[in-house]
């Protein structure tokens, strides 16, 4: 069969791989470069060239498809494992959260920390979500571990990621992420020696290698449909209109470009909201933090996540020097989207010398990378209208970040809906 995938992320190229091996696949990429969220550029730094990744990334203990898929290309001796430090920005000070005092020194009552301790590991040792997915999280974690750590913990999680109402997030969702994550926080995060866009580049090889094809910089004018299917699209390239036949269209996409494409009326999928990301990396004279990851618990700063990522792979900067990650997730009518990639730079910096004393005088370069589909959010009753991926159109699916659904957003899960999609169409 002919089959055509939309978009070249994770998801897509994951599903690539997995078709290609037996059917005729192309993958059309909008952009000019491949791996969507999970993509790289190079930078000349110190008289070296250097491959930096657009957002952090790092490989989770449990993240068997991440690994199958490194091993899969080839780059499995080039794979290692470290311990990271993890800690929580609150009352001025970073508390380590992967460590017994970071956690008792965390400003909330004894009694509830230890009822949270215990509700993380219900959830780091569970795998059927379906009797949490009728509560927010705010209801079930204030009667399970308490006020004061819903307010002073969870709230803001939520806050950063969803923004608007976070008291209606789902809780299945919720703890799904601190079961899995506090999990993985004890043990060493992966990463790839040259970075990950090693991987990227070889999950294209292995398509090429079996006939596919992955096309770039192309925009899908139409897709042509014939009774209940598309059998086509047409899309221009490099100025020049093409058309491709297909048998199969699988959709990577975020939902609202596919559902104005395809003309889909299911409301599920109309149903779906999206938050966005603004990523800020920062190339630094000398390192900042001994901390990998940070999470601000607080509205102070615009940011609400930094990562040092010369602290999980210390390859990505000459000798002694740091790439640093500043991260915000926003609203779609945020005002941030209106300002220049300068003007964002500059905020995020002056705000990190509060942190970071003259972090901003240590700033050698910087670029900002945005995203406006970047995570779709999970309410308490999203179970109730998550999409499928066998669509309304006989030969069309969807796949992707939305479907997902408790599991949360990141590089392992992207694969797997590409291999879930791809195991549906056969």
């Amino acid at each position: 069969m002919k089959i055509a995938i939309l978009g070249a992320g994770l998801t897509g190229l994951a599903a690539g791989m997995a078709l290609s091996k037996k059917h005729d696949v192309t993958i059309l990429e909008k952009h000019d470069f491949i791996g969507g969220l999970a993509s790289s550029y190079n930078i000349k730094w110190g008289g070296k060239r250097y491959s930096i990744p657009v957002n952090y990334h790092h490989v989770l203990e449990d993240d068997v498809f991440t690994k199958e898929t490194i091993k899969q290309v080839g780059l499995w001796k080039h794979f290692y494992q470290k311990k990271i430090k993890f800690a929580f920005h609150v009352d001025g000070k970073f508390l380590r959260f992967n460590s017994p005092l970071g956690f008792l020194q965390f400003p909330a009552p004894l009694i509830e920390k230890i009822r949270f301790g215990k509700l993380v590991l219900g959830a780091s040792r569970r795998t059927d979500w379906k009797n949490w997915e009728k509560y927010n999280a705010k209801e079930y974690i204030e009667e399970h571990a308490g006020e004061s750590i819903y307010k002073r913990l969870i709230r803001p999680l939520q806050s950063f990621k969803f923004g608007g109402n976070p008291d209606s997030m789902s809780a299945a969702w919720m703890l799904n992420r601190l079961g899995s994550e506090s999990k993985n926080f004890l043990n060493k995060f992966g990463y790839l020696e040259g970075g990950l866009d090693r991987m990227i580049r070889g999950m294209a090889a292995e398509i090429k290698k079996n006939g596919g094809q992955i096309v770039k910089g192309c925009d899908i004018v139409r897709l042509n449909k014939h009774g209940n299917k598309i059998e086509s699209l047409d899309y221009v390239q490099g100025g020049k209109k093409k058309k491709l036949d297909f048998n199969i269209l699988i959709s990577t996409i975020p939902l609202p470009a596919i559902v104005k494409l395809a003309d889909l009326k299911d409301k599920r999928l109309k149903r779906v909201r999206y938050r966005g990301s603004i990523c800020v990396t920062y190339g630094m004279k000398k390192r900042v933090s001994p901390y990998y990851w940070m999470m601000f618990l607080n509205d102070k700063y615009d940011f609400g996540a930094a990562f040092e990522h010369t602290n999980l792979y210390s390859g990505a900067a000459p000798n002694d020097k740091a790439v640093f990650y500043a991260v915000k997730y926003t609203d779609q009518n945020d005002s941030l989207w209106g300002k220049t990639d300068g003007t964002i730079g500059k905020l995020f910096s002056r705000q990190l010398d509060d942190v970071f004393s003259g972090f901003s005088r240590d700033v050698e370069w910087s670029k900002v990378f945005r995203e406006r589909f970047s995570e779709p959010i999970y309410e308490k009753d999203y179970k109730n209208y998550k999409p499928a991926m066998r669509s309304e159109i006989k030969n069309v699916y969807l796949a992707g970040m939305p479907f997902i659904f408790p599991k949360i957003r990141n590089m392992n899960n992207a694969i797997e809906s590409g291999l879930d999609v791809a195991k549906l169409v056969g």
